[in-house]
């Protein structure tokens, strides 16, 4: 399950907007059937602000009508649900599974699959969303760190893991660290490489207390 007290926590969002009824219609219209889970997330966050404000571009149903570039042949086979912010790699569902009520999600690359993102789609959404987060943080060093095995360990000591990860996406494995309910740290395991943030003054001073000396920029 998708954990929407933690989303709105973590982007600061008073209250989650849902798609347009007839921007589901045209969705649905488009491609046939929906996977249920993909429904209930557009229904209930498909046009928050708070969302569109990240690093990558989440496809939500209205964008379907503005953009014809996902009508190109390359993506007749797949289902759009996020585009890299410089429109090198999407995320994708493939068309074949959109009967599922929770299918797997894939990176695209052109018209070549790297390899699975996740084997749900809201483990997907979960891991995406945590992770786009950090950037839309109003507390934040503003920049990336590596960090060494003997870091790490402190860290997974003194933070909470999250039960959220992302695969193959600019790394094999992103993992999540926590403190309080409205910071994180994504590390990317290519390199103990990642960054972090907070929506809340007392927050980003928590996680400093860990993070504060930790890393090389």
């Amino acid at each position: 399950m998708i954990d929407y007290e933690l989303i709105k926590k973590l982007y600061g969002i008073e209250k989650l907007q849902g798609c347009k009824a007839e921007d589901m219609d045209y969705l649905k219209e488009k491609y046939g059937t929906i996977p249920k889970q993909l429904v209930d997330f557009f229904d209930l966050a498909g046009e928050t602000k708070e969302l569109n404000c990240v690093q990558d571009e989440w496809m939500f149903p209205a964008k379907y009508r503005k953009y014809i570039w996902m009508d190109r042949d390359e993506y007749k086979d797949y289902f759009v649900l996020l585009n890299e912010n410089q429109g090198v790699f999407q995320i994708v569902i493939k068309r074949d599974d959109m009967t599922k009520e929770n299918p797997p999600v894939y990176l695209l690359d052109g018209t070549e699959l790297i390899g699975k993102c996740a084997d749900t789609l809201t483990e997907f959404l979960m891991g995406m969303l945590i992770y786009q987060s950090v950037f839309a943080m109003k507390y934040c060093p503003e920049d990336f760190f590596s960090y060494t095995d003997e870091e790490m360990k402190v860290i997974r000591k003194t933070m909470t893991i999250m039960p959220y990860k992302l695969q193959n996406w600019y790394s094999d494995t992103i993992e999540f660290y926590s403190n309080a309910e409205d910071n994180m740290l994504y590390v990317m395991s290519d390199g103990n490489q990642g960054t972090y943030g907070a929506m809340t003054s007392s927050s980003y001073q928590k996680i400093q207390v860990v993070l504060g000396e930790m890393g090389e920029g």
